[in-house]
C-alpha cells in the first residue's frame, strides 16, 4: 500500500478549480474526488509500518488554521509534467508538514525528500508545449480563492496507477491543539 498525508480541498474551492480545467493540449485533468494538498509522501509501506504511522499521526496536536488558493504554476520547466494551483503563504501549514515528516522519520519511515511546495494538482501533462503552458499561466495567474478552514488532515492510500488515484482515506486526524475537553475559558489567574 502506498501512503501519503494530505488535506482535503473543500467542495466550493474544488468547483472554482474545476472552472480552470481546459485549454491545454495533452492535459489529463484531475478529478474532483482527487483534489487534495499532499503534506508528505511515504510510498510503499508494510501493514506494520502503517500501524506505527497511525500512532505517530494520532499524537500531533496543532490548532486549526486557514488556507487560501493563490496563483498557478507548473512542475517540469521546459518539459512540463503537471499544472497546479498554489497556496498563499501559511506558516501553520509548513509547521504541520514539518512535524509530520519529523514524526515519520523518527520511526524510520521514508518520507520523500523534495522541498515542500504546497499545491493542488490540476492536471498531469504529457507532450504539452511550453507555449501552451505559458498561455495557461498568464490566463490564470491571478487565481485567488476565499480562505478555507483546515480542521483535520488525513492518511491516504493510493493504488499503483497512471497519473495518481484513486485515493482512499485510511484515517483522519483532527487539529485541536491537544486541548481535548479542557475548558479554554479557564482563568489561570489565582487572584
Amino acid at each position: 500500500m502506498m501512503l501519503f498525508t494530505a488535506i482535503d480541498v473543500p467542495d466550493a474551492i474544488t468547483e472554482r478549480l474545476n472552472s480552470l480545467k481546459s485549454g491545454v493540449t495533452g492535459a489529463r485533468w484531475i478529478t474532483e474526488k482527487s483534489s487534495h494538498i499532499t503534506l508528505t509522501y511515504m510510498g510503499e509501506v508494510t501493514p506494520e509500518q502503517a500501524g506505527d504511522i497511525d500512532g505517530q499521526l494520532s499524537d500531533i496536536a496543532r490548532l486549526p488554521f486557514d488556507l487560501e488558493v493563490s496563483g498557478v504554476g507548473v512542475f517540469g520547466g521546459s518539459r512540463p509534467r503537471a499544472l497546479w494551483a498554489g497556496l498563499a503563504p501559511c506558516p501553520d501549514l509548513f509547521e504541520l508538514q514539518a512535524e509530520i515528516a519529523r514524526k515519520l522519520r523518527a520511526i524510520k519511515v521514508h518520507v520523500e525528500a523534495r522541498k515542500f511546495t504546497p499545491h493542488v494538482t490540476l492536471a498531469r501533462l504529457s507532450g504539452t508545449k511550453v507555449g501552451d503552458v505559458a498561455n495557461y499561466l498568464a490566463r490564470h495567474g491571478d487565481l485567488h480563492t476565499e480562505p478555507f478552514h483546515v480542521e483535520q488532515f488525513a492518511l491516504m492510500s493510493s493504488r499503483p496507477s497512471h497519473g495518481g488515484g484513486p485515493y482512499v482515506t485510511e484515517a483522519v486526524y483532527s487539529l485541536h491543539g491537544g486541548l481535548g475537553d479542557w475548558d479554554q475559558d479557564f482563568d489561570a489567574d489565582p487572584r
